[in-house]
């Protein structure tokens, strides 16, 4: 079998294909009716999940990762590649460059790729927005393949995805799984993200998102690694920093917050499908 990848089941039609863009203005992170009649809205009302203790330990300011961890994009194949941790998995820093920097280590115990593929195939097949409202509670609303409706701990936001990146972007071979066994797969794109209605011409904030998935036997290990105010262009990290640092540090502790958040909500929400189905 090959492994089970997660990919959010986002709604039928890109954002950019919505003739009234006024419809993101009338959403709701609440269940509608029809969402409330559903059999899988039991998992919304199980809300969301706190972010492991590691990451909830780094988000005091005076928790700032020492200089020497803050890597740039261009330095990612030398510091992730393989079962080779770094000292700091979890934490963050505004770099001298003003870019903020996010570490994060979710693990997934628990979640392998047979009930990760049975939650894929079964879990809440309506096209609409339950499922994304239920991979997270409270803070997700609607989900196009490339725009997300969501409040990062930044308020509600267009997060929008303007370039999924490739390995060659982050310097790292093509033959990642011959060098790691366990890898699943490597993600990252690059993001605008701007207040949910913002008027046009607003500017936005550039971050940049890598996932390192590997299996293990505890379950599924995600290595998140943010950085907020760059983007990759032709494969060259291109800063774009947030001008207030304190605010960039503020960005950074939430983001990082609400992606341990989400993605240990996704877990709990595999392990119970799967436990009441079988």
């Amino acid at each position: 079998m090959g492994h089970a990848l997660y990919f959010p089941k986002g709604y039928p039609k890109f954002y950019k294909d919505e003739e009234d863009k006024s419809v993101i203005l009338t959403l709701t992170e609440k269940l509608l009716p029809e969402e409330e009649a559903s059999e899988f809205a039991k998992y919304y009302h199980l809300g969301a999940c706190a972010p492991s203790k590691e990451t909830l330990d780094m988000m005091t300011p005076e928790k700032e990762l020492p200089k020497e961890a803050a890597f740039m994009p261009e330095d990612y194949a030398k510091i992730m590649l393989g079962s080779v941790y770094t000292d700091y998995e979890n934490g963050y820093r505004v770099m001298d460059n003003g870019v903020a920097f996010v570490a994060l280590r979710t693990w997934q115990e628990g979640v392998t790729d047979e009930n990760m593929q049975f939650f894929n195939d079964h879990f809440s097949p309506e096209p609409a927005d339950l499922f994304y409202k239920t991979w997270c509670p409270g803070t997700h609303m609607r989900l196009y393949p490339d725009l997300a409706i969501e409040d990062m701990g930044w308020g509600w936001l267009e997060v929008r995805i303007t370039g999924f990146l490739g390995k060659e972007d982050f310097g790292l071979p093509e033959n990642m799984e011959e060098l790691d066994p366990d890898l699943i797969d490597f993600q990252a794109m690059n993001i605008e993200v701007l207040p949910l209605g913002a008027p046009e011409g607003t500017e936005p904030v550039h971050l940049v998102e890598a996932n390192y998935f590997r299996q293990t036997m505890r379950g599924r290990e995600i290595r998140h690694r943010f950085w907020i105010g760059l983007n990759i262009e032709n494969g060259k990290s291109a800063v774009t920093a947030v001008k207030d640092r304190e605010l960039a540090a503020e960005y950074a502790r939430k983001t990082a917050y609400h992606s341990g958040s989400e993605f240990a909500t996704l877990a709990r929400n595999v392990l119970q499908f799967w436990a009441d189905r079988h």
